[in-house]
């Protein structure tokens, strides 16, 4: 985010989502979409999509860094995968 902002670019990729222009995120790049994220503190995110995102817990049974799939309930289908 902070680079984002610092090259001026928050509002033209704000711009660019609202218009419906597809936007893949992963990893840093789907945690800004949130409007706050715990990863190296607590920070602000561009807000389109509702919500945290929360760091792992200690837990035994849990590899950090995590890496493979979940699976996710939708309330609602994402745009993006309808169709």
């Amino acid at each position: 985010m902070e680079n984002l902002e610092r090259f001026g670019l928050v509002e033209p990729l704000l711009r660019s989502i609202e218009k419906g222009k597809p936007y893949l995120g992963i990893c840093l790049g789907l945690q800004i979409l949130f409007s706050e994220s715990e990863e190296f503190g607590s920070h602000q995110g561009l807000d389109v999509i509702k919500g945290k995102v929360v760091r792992f817990r200690p837990d035994p049974e849990v590899k950090v860094p995590h890496m493979g799939w979940n699976t996710i309930e939708w309330r609602d289908q994402p745009r993006c995968f309808k169709g």
